[in-house]
């Protein structure tokens, strides 16, 4: 749970980030999508951005408010 809670002081209480298991992700508020592969997806938040590394990762959808990230998610990296 601390990971939660660090991930939260970086983007406020509302963390904008929801996991479905290993299986997704959906990022909600996010700036566009900066790279994107079967093994690492680059999402901008703000000034941040969250890199989602794996295998077969795909978009499922996109708007302008939400992106799901289907396939097996093996870590999340917050970078610069």
């Amino acid at each position: 749970m601390a990971f939660l809670e660090d991930v939260g002081k970086i983007f406020s209480k509302d963390l904008p980030v929801q996991f479905v298991g290993e299986e997704g992700v959906v990022i909600n508020c996010h700036g566009g999508l900066k790279t994107l592969s079967e093994e690492r997806i680059v999402v901008c938040l703000g000034k941040k951005a969250m890199a989602i590394c794996g295998s077969n990762l795909k978009v499922v959808y996109a708007t302008p408010y939400e992106i799901y990230v289907a396939g097996k998610v093996r870590g999340v990296e917050f970078c610069e």
